[in-house]
């Protein structure tokens, strides 16, 4: 080996990676013309840079090949995400056009259409304040517990809501309610008008703790007038069975 074969294997890895300059790539394929040693090791690594390439170009498919899974799978997941949204959605609106068909068709058998009609109409707040001592009126009536003859006396026309005694051993306070109540809608004129409400109440023996009596979402639309005092006074109700 002489000392162009050492310049030249120090050559040969840049001219294999063909970054070698053209003076050194034509001194060392001169060189290798008349060297069959450096000649096979340039041939080597030329081999060599090709596997290397080959490499890179493989890893490079199985790369994107995972990409396009990966995207794939992504997309998958949003897909049965939108479909699950949509069922969920599609669900929640039958069910809530199912009940509110029932509902509607409900209020109208008992009340009418014309009745039904002017339910979850909605208030002012100015007719809301304008009703708020008739509403109290309403929650007293709604948690009261005694007998007919009381509440009667206590209540007028709103005895219907109220919860009496559930026998003759009974004695006050041995039994309390537990009761909701929502404005649902309230229309007044000069001296007249009308508003609707739902409630749902438990009657509670103290005792045992047991709910003896209950119900619930109750409909009720009370016709209301000015009485000589300037307060609403309830003339009519009714209430859904």
């Amino acid at each position: 080996m002489d000392k162009n074969c050492e310049i030249v294997k120090d050559l040969i890895p840049l001219v294999a990676d063909n970054i070698a300059s053209e003076e050194s790539k034509k001194f060392v394929e001169n060189h290798c013309e008349t060297c069959d040693e450096c000649k096979k090791e340039l041939w080597i690594a030329k081999q060599d840079i090709k596997t290397e390439i080959s490499d890179l170009a493989e890893n490079q498919v199985w790369d994107n090949i995972n990409k396009i899974q990966k995207k794939k799978k992504i997309k998958k997941i949003i897909n049965v995400s939108v479909i699950a949204v949509l069922v969920i959605v599609i669900g929640v609106f039958t069910v809530f056009f199912i009940n509110n068909t029932r509902e509607k068709s409900y209020m109208e058998e008992y009340f009418g259409k014309e009745l039904t009609s002017e339910y979850n109409k909605g208030y002012s707040s100015a007719d809301e304040k304008e009703v708020e001592p008739l509403v109290k009126q309403i929650n007293k009536a709604l948690n009261f517990v005694g007998s007919e003859k009381e509440a009667k006396k206590q209540f007028g026309e709103l005895w219907s809501l109220c919860s009496y005694d559930m026998d003759k051993n009974t004695k006050p306070g041995d039994y309390k309610v537990n009761a909701e109540f929502s404005l649902n809608t309230v229309k007044l004129y000069n001296d007249v008008g009308y508003l609707w409400f739902d409630y749902s109440k438990e009657v509670i023996d103290k005792t045992t703790g047991e709910c003896v009596e209950g119900s619930a979402d109750i409909p009720v639309r009370l016709s209301i007038a000015k009485d000589d005092n300037n307060e609403w006074l309830v003339i009519s109700e009714k209430e859904a069975p």
